[in-house]
């Protein structure tokens, strides 16, 4: 029987990886790419005796300050060192990034850059004072700067609100039937949650908590998923359409603002899926505050270019070494893969000359090959 030519989607990776191969590791620094320019600072290096008077005191000088945040330990209550500055002008936050990036606030380098601003919905500082629970929109900016995912359990402060814990009066719920449909959430369900741009695609996110208040005004307390495009990194080659990294930011937001459900895979799962629904989404990587880096920090990478594999990109197996390629490293377009029957790479082809395949192409002896799925 003719053996056919094999070709990488989803799920390759699984079952290459349940054969043992030895792969080739790199390592995954963050980018040097920064978000732009914005009147919203992000500030990291910061003292633990540094508060939010200390840190207006610093920066007023330059304008007019308009909110100062530092990233609180929930469990400890320590700065987890470093927090944002808000200017009411682009101009002013820009002289104050290129003055104090890299000066010293209490014995400590700071290491400043614009924040990445994303409205978020209404966070639980609001809570004292918002009386829009029930508008069931995003309401007021939730401003993260996409390097800032820290460790787990930490917190938003401001002026001295904590939302930690749950207040006199509060309930937690088992479930939550989101408005306008049949779908419940749970705690541990992944949900879509509406930006405040309707231009924009929701944001993806965990749910940990389900609470209510004793008006029966209903919030989520959630870890947020990030897609790459977010992170200040970027979207890289080899990041799927569907890939999302997992944050270690927790954040407490209105249940009106929860749109529907959807599934968050891991990356074996994911590539195993005959078909890729519209709420299907995988995460292989957990994005660091700290250093700004991954876990894990290495991934397997593949063909000549050693790139990371992408589920959505179409690759071929080498019945020789077994690495896989992307066609149009090896020269050939989708098509004219798609055509072949048998491949070799050319360090396999010239280790046996007298092996040819097909179009030009090194051909493997005849042997049964496993056909292989293709993402459609």
């Amino acid at each position: 029987m003719k053996s056919s030519l094999m070709f990488l989607a989803r799920g390759a990776v699984a079952s290459a990886q349940s054969r043992g191969p030895t792969f080739r590791f790199c390592c995954l620094p963050p980018s040097s790419a920064s978000p732009p320019p914005s009147k919203k600072l992000f500030v990291a290096g910061l003292s633990w005796s540094v508060d939010e008077k200390t840190l207006l005191d610093a920066f007023s000088s330059f304008g007019d300050v308009t909110e100062v945040r530092i990233l609180y330990d929930k469990d400890t209550g320590r700065s987890r060192g470093f927090g944002f500055v808000y200017f009411a002008k682009d101009e002013e936050a820009r002289c104050a990034k290129d003055s104090m990036d890299g000066k010293a606030l209490f014995g400590r380098p700071l290491r400043i850059s614009f924040a990445l601003g994303k409205v978020r919905g209404e966070t639980s500082a609001m809570e004292e004072t918002s009386s829009s629970e029930d508008s069931g929109s995003s309401t007021g900016p939730r401003l993260l700067c996409s390097c800032v995912l820290g460790n787990q359990d930490h917190q938003f402060r401001s002026s001295g609100t904590s939302m930690a814990k749950t207040k006199p009066g509060k309930k937690d719920l088992d479930s939550y039937a989101i408005k306008g449909t049949n779908k419940v959430v749970r705690p541990g369900d992944c949900v879509l949650m509406r930006a405040a741009d309707s231009e924009k695609p929701p944001y993806v996110a965990r749910v940990e908590k389900i609470e209510a208040d004793h008006r029966n005004n209903v919030k989520v307390r959630v870890q947020w998923y990030y897609r790459p495009e977010e992170s200040i990194g970027g979207r890289r080659q080899f990041h799927g359409a569907k890939e999302l990294f997992l944050s270690d930011h927790y954040d407490v937001q209105s249940a009106h603002t929860i749109e529907g459900k959807c599934t968050v895979h891991s990356f074996k799962n994911y590539t195993k899926l005959e078909n890729v629904g519209a709420d299907d989404y995988f995460c292989r990587f957990e994005y660091k505050a700290a250093t700004g880096g991954f876990t894990p920090d290495r991934v397997a990478v593949y063909c000549k270019c050693e790139m990371p594999y992408n589920p959505d990109d179409l690759m071929v197996q080498c019945e020789g070494c077994k690495d896989w390629f992307h066609p149009s490293c090896m020269g050939m377009s989708i098509e004219e893969a798609k055509k072949l029957d048998h491949f070799l790479c050319s360090d396999c082809s010239s280790e046996d000359v007298t092996k040819r395949s097909m179009n030009s192409f090194p051909m493997s002896p005849s042997s049964e090959v496993e056909p292989k799925r293709r993402k459609r």
